[in-house]
């Protein structure tokens, strides 16, 4: 049984709409995701980035196709969102309680037996008449040949209207007309005689009481053989594809956008003409037709603003506006903006307000931008693109830390290399430099009902200076700080020699001072010479000695609070009662890791060790272990009241990571600091923030405000144009393959792997393209192996690649030698020392000389149609292949390769891993987004040979939901997924007492729980294909059920 979480949820958005008289009759911003609507505030300061709030997040069992706004006569403006393949519904959407909604209707436009329409996908709304009669209509275009009609009206009267033409690029309503019945226009693939193949215009009026679309003849003509299409020119015909319907105050036409060319089309003749009478148009008593020509290329969605200006943006990234024809002005285009995002499709241009717009993308940002002569972005909400290639940069710090993984995202113009978190959601308040600072102490008066922090303490090798909380330096202590707190509101300061505190004198110990901690009344000091000494502290006397202690080693911290702790070096730690210091409890450290830094916490103790460890221990159970990066690891405690959370967390720092480490649901997990290197984090007291903290990081002391947990962090380098085609970790450096189109030029770069930026490059041949890349990592040389493709002008596919062998010495790459092969590489790998290549449809090996720097053949496979993806582990090979799925072979010690299994349900593969090893569990994925495991039978014990059939079963199956386009093996049961519109989900493992209580939950659940579209759970991940559907088999879907596992804590510190 398999647990599915989201490791990092897709920013795509597909379409935006502006919704009015919503929760406290505000307006409010909707965009619609992947699979999810996400609400947004919209104040009048809508110009400041900080007004988009986001009030509410829906999940959805479908992916959206389209969002519009249905405007009503009483009450507040609806939503209709329309669903995507393979249940398309219709759902009209309104607001309910605070910051809730709710499916008013839901009509279900699935029809049996009827293949998806491949073009025109879309939805349409009647928009309101001049006098602000509602619109009475919506389209909807989910499969060929036909189109659905609803009622706004009556959600009872609903029919599928037949048309005589298949294929339907594009479709309109028009707007409400005073006495006019509703009418639409659809641009469809003409499949009369006399044009057939030829985009035609057509409009037609519905015909509710026959349950149909009567065509009506553009120019009035109402003879039998009168032409019904409008009459646009071939050379614009055949390059149509968008439609955009105008306003009833502008005339209620439509304006076609056309590969060179945006045509105006007004109604047909006999509509009624427009309400103002100021605006005169050309036409007369009959319709007109007029253009104007633009750049070429494709119009991805278009908008009509309040003034009457027809807003576009085009694949190229371009935004335009289009003044429609009057008698006082003519048809002009301008253009606004370039470099902008491309798009998500025909609903991703919507108004938000007069000026305001919103603009969707599925392969960049979302933006809110502000209209006049040109576009201001006003908002940015982030999104980097589809997944390309996903690698483990870091595997997790313990059983609670999640990793850190590197992605390669973006498409055209737009790519990015990225290290994708999670870490604490921080906002910056103040910093300062800090150079050659070793060390942070935070100087806290706790005898006032809030507590507060009277100081900062930064210690440098000889000295420490002090800093209020606006960073400003107060003094300077001389001397080797080795500890510094606040004690009875004043400050104390211990040095290796003594420690100051008030007026009084210093007090002075008889050996040197290794460690400290205080509280208000006592302060324990460790000495060198194996002995503890407990001290008063008393307003006018200074710091009296109250006991003293003999431990049994030398002594590494110590800690005071009720009882008091001496962390030693001998790896025990021994708890003393306070205030006569006798002994109580022992305990040692596992691995014989020396503490550097204890707290005691209701019912355990909190270790932090020199070797970058974190000890949890519940009595004398070891309950929790967290490695970190770095050494000499402190842990200072803090509330989470602030964080939605009772108890006590505490804020860890190694010298290299740091974080918060904290208990939700029973269970520890570790949420990490944005920032690497971090040598110090140390709890402040704010009055104005509920949980702040100093960091000290790259010589920089840095006060940040935490305003969560868990949260999604990004360190993004932009590659511009440049697409990373493949990419994988050596133990510095993420080797990238590179490919700029424009300038037909590939690379095999380094990027450093903890802070992305780029280093050494290889440049290859002329037209040559990489599209994969393996490092070897062998006998102390690492090497990097790049499998090519030489990209022909006019050639329909390569026919020809290389195999090029590349050392890695130092920050440099140097090339040895490579191959010709007769296809195109598109993957490779390194198994039982021979170089294993996907050429086409063929696995080859190769064995590498040193000596000659060549590559020799050694065996070939061939597949049964192309080998699309590869994978490896230990001596395995996992291949992609359309007709056998995924298949298994064996790389023997001579090189060849023997196939040693294969799974038994083919279809299109897009992604291969190895699963599980030891169990023989492989993982594949689809063009349908399904995602399975496939494992081997296991053969009888009886049976000599192999233990493991040739035959496979699916183990677990399922619809994911999303296009699969890489996946990482994070260890044994674990598996990332990378997907089309950027997310990242993962596959793990359950433990089985866990599967058996979950399995249970989550059929209660699925029977118990609709999304707002009322897609079961059931039927959302029923996985699919052309030929079978099947329920799905061995997954609990975290988004279903609610359990503390979700980020796959278990498996997390696997491989």
């Amino acid at each position: 049984m398999r647990w599915l979480s989201p490791f990092s949820a897709s920013t795509a958005a597909v379409a935006g709409a502006t919704v009015h008289a919503w929760w406290h009759g505000r307006p409010y911003l909707c965009l619609a995701h992947h699979a999810s609507l996400s609400f947004y505030t919209l104040e009048d300061d809508t110009t400041v980035d900080d007004a988009l709030g986001c009030v509410a997040r829906v999940r959805l069992h479908a992916r959206v196709l389209a969002l519009e706004v249905v405007r009503r006569a009483r009450g507040p403006d609806a939503l209709l969102m329309l669903t995507d393949h393979p249940t398309p519904r219709l759902v009209y959407i309104v607001p309910t309680a605070p910051f809730e909604v709710e499916a008013e209707h839901v009509w279900d436009l699935a029809t049996p037996g009827r293949a998806a329409a491949e073009y025109g996908l879309g939805l349409a709304v009647e928009a309101p008449s001049v006098d602000g009669a509602p619109g009475r209509w919506a389209l909807a275009h989910v499969y060929p040949g036909q189109v659905r009609l609803v009622s706004l009206l009556d959600a009872q009267q609903t029919w599928d209207a037949s048309l005589a033409d298949v294929v339907v690029i594009a479709s309109a309503m028009l707007a409400r007309m005073p006495a006019t019945p509703p009418r639409l226009a659809l641009l469809t693939v003409s499949t009369d005689l006399a044009m057939q193949g030829r985009p035609v215009l057509t409009f037609y009026t519905i015909d509710a009481a026959r349950r149909s679309l009567r065509p009506v003849p553009w120019q009035g003509d109402t003879k039998s053989d009168a032409p019904v299409a409008v009459p646009l020119p071939d050379e614009a015909a055949y390059g149509a594809h968008l439609l955009c319907a105008l306003p009833a105050h502008e005339g209620g036409g439509v304006v076609v956008f056309c590969e060179h060319s945006v045509w105006h089309v007004s109604p047909p003749a006999h509509v009624a003409r427009s309400a103002r009478p100021a605006v005169k148009r050309v036409r007369g008593a009959s319709p007109s037709l007029q253009h104007t020509s633009h750049a070429p290329g494709q119009v991805m969605a278009a908008c009509v603003l309040a003034t009457g200006r027809v807003l576009y943006a085009t694949a190229a990234g371009s935004l335009h506006a289009l003044t429609c024809p009057t008698e006082a002005r003519s048809m002009c285009i301008d253009t606004l903006a370039t470099g902008l995002p491309v798009p998500a499709g025909p609903h991703a241009l919507a108004p938000v307000d007069d000026d305001l717009v919103v603009l969707t993308s599925a392969t960049g940002p979302s933006l809110l931008g502000l209209i006049d002569t040109t576009w201001h972005t006003l908002h940015t909400w982030p999104h980097a693109g589809p997944v390309l290639d996903l690698a483990m940069a870091t595997p997790a710090a313990g059983p609670a830390a999640p990793p850190r993984l590197l992605r390669a995202v973006g498409a055209s113009p737009s790519y990015a290399l990225q290290l994708l978190s999670h870490a604490l959601p921080t906002r910056t308040r103040a910093e300062v430099k800090a150079p050659g600072c070793v060390d942070v102490y935070a100087c806290h008066d706790t005898t006032l009902p809030s507590p507060s922090t009277l100081a900062l303490v930064v210690v440098y090798p000889d000295e420490a200076h002090m800093y209020d909380l606006t960073l400003v330096l107060r003094r300077t202590v001389l001397g080797r700080v080795v500890y510094a707190a606040g004690v009875q509101g004043a400050l104390l300061v211990a040095t290796c020699t003594h420690i100051e505190w008030c007026d009084a004198p210093a007090w002075i110990p008889e050996a040197e001072i290794v460690a400290a901690h205080a509280t208000n009344e006592h302060v324990l000091v460790g000495l060198h010479g194996r002995r503890v000494v407990l001290l008063r502290a008393t307003q006018g006397v200074g710091l009296t000695v109250v006991q003293t202690q003999d431990v049994p080693s030398d002594i590494a911290c110590v800690w005071l609070g009720t009882e008091a702790l001496v962390g030693l070096w001998d790896a025990t730690v021994v708890q003393l009662s306070v205030p006569t210091l006798a002994a109580t409890r022992t305990w040692t450290s596992p691995a014989m890791s020396v503490a550097s830094s204890l707290g005691m916490y209701a019912p355990g103790l909190v270790v932090g060790t020199v070797d970058g460890h974190v000890l949890v221990w519940e009595g004398e159970e070891l309950v929790h272990t967290l490695q970190l990066r770095g050494s000499r690891v402190r842990c200072e405690p803090c509330a989470l009241d602030a964080l939605g959370l009772h108890g006590t967390g505490w804020l860890v720092s190694s010298g290299g990571d740091a974080g918060l480490l904290y208990q939700k649901a029973g269970q520890w997990a570790f949420s990490p600091w944005p920032v690497r290197a971090v040598q110090a984090l140390v709890r402040v007291y704010d009055p104005t923030e509920p949980l702040s903290c100093v960091v000290l990081a790259d010589a920089q002391l840095c006060w940040h405000s935490v305003r969560g947990l868990q949260q999604d962090h990004v360190t993004t380098w932009a590659l511009g144009a440049v697409a990373p085609q493949a990419m994988d970790l050596a133990p510095t450096h993420a080797v990238v393959a590179l490919w700029e189109e424009e300038q037909a030029c590939g690379q095999v770069a380094l990027f450093d792997r903890a802070t992305l930026e780029r280093g050494a490059s290889l440049t290859l041949s002329a037209r040559e393209r990489p599209e994969s890349v393996h490092v070897i990592l062998d006998d102390d040389q690492t090497h990097v192996i790049t499998g090519t493709s030489y990209q022909v002008p006019g050639a329909a596919v390569p026919t020809a690649g290389r195999l090029v062998m590349v050392q890695l010495d130092g920050e440099k790459l140097v090339m040895l030698g490579a191959l010709d092969v007769p296809g195109r590489v598109l993957g490779v790998a390194y198994v039982q020392g021979y170089v294993v290549a996907a050429v086409d449809a063929q696995v080859h090996t190769y064995a590498w000389d040193a000596d000659t720097r060549c590559l020799q053949l050694c065996a070939r496979w061939g597949c049964a149609f192309m080998a699309s993806c590869l994978a490896a582990h230990d001596t395995t090979v996992v291949v992609g292949d359309a007709m056998h799925s995924l298949t298994v072979l064996q790389v023997e010690a001579d090189g060849a390769l023997r196939q040693v299994a294969r799974d038994l349900d083919p279809y299109w593969t897009t992604a291969v891993g190895v699963y599980n090893a030891s169990t023989q569990e492989y993982m594949g994925a689809d063009i349908a987004m399904n995602v399975f495991v496939a494992q081997r039978l296991a053969l009888s014990e009886t049976t000599a040979g192999e233990p493991w059939s040739h035959v496979m079963r699916r183990t677990t199956a399922f619809q994911y939901g999303d296009m699969v386009h890489r996946l990482v093996r994070a260890g044994d049961g674990c598996m990332y997924v990378g997907t089309a519109a950027g997310g990242v989900g993962m596959l793990m493992d359950l433990a089985p007492g866990d599967a058996a209580a979950l399995m249970c939950l989550q059929q209660a659940l699925s029977e118990a729980v609709l999304t707002l579209d009322r897609v079961p759970w059931a039927t959302w991940r029923t996985l699919r294909t052309e030929t079978r559907e099947a329920p799905p088999l061995g997954v609990v879907d975290a988004e279903l059920v609610p359990f503390t596992h979700s980020q796959g804590s278990t498996a997390l510190g696997r491989g």
